[in-house]
């Protein structure tokens, strides 16, 4: 299975542990330079920021704090595959139909803000390991992201009931494939 992974430099080590590959990261990525071809994976992760005042530019963030302009809806011309958007308000930015048109066959993403951390596997991070293992098995997208979904309760309800605290927020359970404009 061909992954391909891009996130904010700050996100680096727990996006890799999430879906096994050396993520691109912003910075040094920056929008504008991309010279990433988007096409032949089978799962595209992504977690730079997204803005409600920008929505067709995401931001990845550096090891200083500053934000840079990672990714324009402009820099993606093709797409294949199956793109999971971890970014704040993707659900509802020109993003998901951007990808289609250029030619991801699924889009999955979450609205509002999205939590996850910079320094372990919680929240979105665990719903693209589970993804990913449920892709790599032969699932669809939809059985892929059902069964991530099913392993986040799981484990939320197995937390609450040793009294543990809870690694992700429901926002993650919100995550859907959206569906294409026609």
């Amino acid at each position: 299975m061909r992954i391909l992974a891009y996130c904010s430099e700050v996100a680096r080590m727990p996006v890799w542990a999430a879906v096994g590959v050396e993520p691109l990261t912003s910075p040094p990525c920056r929008s504008g330079g991309q010279s990433t071809d988007w096409t032949g994976y089978d799962l595209v992760y992504v977690r730079l920021h997204g803005r409600e005042d920008t929505p067709d530019v995401w931001f990845g963030q550096g090891l200083d704090g500053r934000f840079v302009s990672a990714l324009t809806i402009d820099d993606i011309r093709t797409a294949s595959g199956v793109w999971l958007l971890a970014n704040c308000y993707a659900a509802e930015s020109p993003w998901p139909q951007a990808l289609y048109r250029a030619g991801a066959d699924v889009v999955i993403a979450g609205g509002g803000i999205n939590y996850a951390a910079n320094a372990s596997v919680v929240g979105v991070d665990l719903l693209a390991r589970w993804l990913r293992y449920g892709l790599a098995l032969g699932l669809s997208a939809d059985h892929g992201l059902k069964l991530a979904k099913a392993r986040l309760w799981m484990t939320k309800n197995r937390a609450l009931s040793k009294g543990h605290p809870v690694l992700l927020k429901d926002d993650t359970l919100a995550f859907s494939i959206r569906p294409k404009e026609v």
